[in-house]
């Protein structure tokens, strides 16, 4: 299963990676820097950072102490709510506990920077697209009358 997870987000990767080749040999700055650039954020912040978390499982936890092996899936919806459980809490399982120091500010810059690129693929590119195709119609209208094999 986490294998096949793996090889999703390396397929998911070498597809952006493939739209950064056409955009560049297509000469498109703006799909680099408002299509490329986000997707990549976006796909390693949470994504990658799966990835990171499986391989650091199978490295740090072997069969003797798998009983306390942290749930990738519980740490990344907890990642989302933006849920963690104290250091100091006896009644927690130890599977819910933080991996390693510092846990819960590296989501939290990793989460910040997932949902930024949200936004700035949906809006930023839209609105540049409009502000050139304003400046196109006000500079060369349509309705403007060729006079004698002007172009």
């Amino acid at each position: 299963m986490k294998l096949s997870v793996i090889l999703g987000v390396g397929q998911m990767f070498f597809g952006v990676m493939l739209s950064l080749w056409n955009h560049k040999y297509f000469q498109n700055r703006l799909n680099i820097m408002c299509e490329f650039i986000p997707q990549m954020i976006f796909l390693m912040s949470i994504f990658g950072y799966m990835n990171l978390m499986i391989f650091a499982k199978w490295f740090k936890y072997d069969s003797t102490r798998s009983g306390c092996a942290p749930s990738i899936l519980i740490n990344l919806i907890n990642m989302f709510l933006y849920k963690y459980v104290a250091d100091d809490d006896p009644s927690a399982a130890c599977y819910l506990k933080d991996w390693y120091a510092g846990q819960k500010f590296f989501q939290t810059i990793l989460l910040l920077s997932a949902l930024s690129c949200i936004p700035w693929m949906l809006f930023v590119k839209p609105y540049i697209l409009k502000k050139q195709h304003e400046l196109r119609e006000r500079f060369h209208p349509r309705n403007e009358v060729l006079v004698d094999g002007e172009a």
